[in-house]
């Protein structure tokens, strides 16, 4: 489970570039009136990191399945933008869900983020689909309330 380095903007236009879990497991499904199940594009946002982007104060009003059937206390934190950090080039902002896992410092993408940012992880390496450059991992930066 790769860390990645990914910039996240809110609403208000605030921009933090920071690293993020890929591959950890979390994901975020909603099923189709036909019974599919479709991963949605959801990250976890850190309070400390909500707060910095100027996201309303976390409130942990709900409990959400993230990871199968694991239920965590949760806060809806509204849409954001998310985007791959890649030298030398710009890549797409792809909108989210933004929420708060309760106690989670770590910034953690969601399964469906990573389809629609494109990435594969490989260990702790990852790459951008379509591509050869297997990359290495960021450095984890963690989000702990202090």
């Amino acid at each position: 489970m790769p860390w990645i380095r990914v910039r996240i903007r809110s609403p208000s236009g605030s921009e933090v570039e920071t690293s993020a879990v890929a591959n950890s497991g979390f994901m975020w499904r909603v099923r189709q009136p036909g019974g599919d199940e479709v991963s949605l594009p959801v990250i976890n946002i850190p309070a400390p990191l909500a707060r910095r982007l100027g996201i309303a104060p976390v409130r942990y009003d709900s409990s959400s399945d993230v990871a199968g059937h694991l239920r965590v206390p949760t806060a809806d934190l509204g849409r954001v933008e998310v985007r791959l950090v890649v030298p030398g080039r710009e890549t797409p902002w792809i909108r989210a869900w933004a929420i708060c896992i309760r106690g989670e410092s770590r910034v953690l993408l969601s399964e469906g983020l990573m389809e629609h940012l494109r990435v594969l992880p490989f260990g702790r390496r990852w790459l951008v689909f379509g591509e050869a450059e297997l990359r290495e991992e960021a450095e984890p930066q963690f989000w702990a309330e202090g």
